[in-house]
């Protein structure tokens, strides 16, 4: 299953919403967009009962959903691979996208190789403070990125990233970007990025802003 787009905005689905899905052979390259709809199972961009899931996304700027993968397969071992794919949230300055479960940029099945993930946090999104974001469902974080870019974010916990990117401004200071609530984020290992808004100017001494 390639090059399928599933584009939805308004109203709402009682089940899972994919871009792509094969029973056998690979997904990869597919895209669900979501505006507005309330998903009340999973969105993946692409997933595969027993083949890889590459290059996949979805994004989402407003509307509910329980858990949005980037790409997803079931397969299990070193074959299976869910790679390179995207999960994107887009709030404006009013109510943005629900998320009821948790974020995952590339879900694998047992031993699969779940790398190369992308999750975006941008604007307005409400969490119900038990979420987990990882860039993929197993162990090995290489090329896993999280870029941040907003505040007040209450989630259970956040894992499975090689890089955190965020975005800060100066008046983010004295407030908290990730609330953590269930287990503490380990960025042993990792890398951390931190950028300021154009024309934003740096944290004096002692102005504070927490990540996690």
């Amino acid at each position: 299953a390639g090059q399928n787009t599933l584009a939805l905005s308004g109203g709402s689905i009682g089940g899972d919403a994919h871009g792509g899905w094969s029973d056998s052979g690979s997904a990869s390259n597919n895209r669900v967009t979501l505006y507005g709809t309330d998903v009340s199972g999973s969105a993946s961009g692409g997933r595969s009962a027993t083949g890889s899931a590459s290059d996949n996304s979805v994004s989402m700027t407003s509307g509910s959903v329980d858990n949005p993968y980037g790409g997803y397969t079931d397969g299990t071992g070193a074959t299976m691979r869910a790679v390179n794919n995207t999960v994107t949230l887009t709030g404006g300055s009013g109510t943005g996208p629900r998320v009821d479960g948790n974020v995952i940029g590339g879900m694998g099945g047992a031993g699969a190789v779940t790398t190369g993930n992308r999750v975006n946090v941008s604007g307005t999104i409400i969490f119900n403070g038990a979420n987990e974001i990882r860039g993929g469902s197993n162990a090995d974080i290489t090329g896993n990125i999280l870029t941040t870019h907003g505040r007040d974010y209450s989630v259970g916990t956040i894992g499975n990233f090689e890089t955190y990117n965020f975005t800060l401004s100066r008046e983010y200071i004295g407030e908290t970007v990730y609330t953590i609530n269930t287990t503490a984020v380990d960025v042993g290992g990792t890398t951390v990025n931190i950028v300021f808004n154009s024309g934003g100017s740096p944290l004096d001494k002692g102005d504070v802003i927490t990540l996690f």
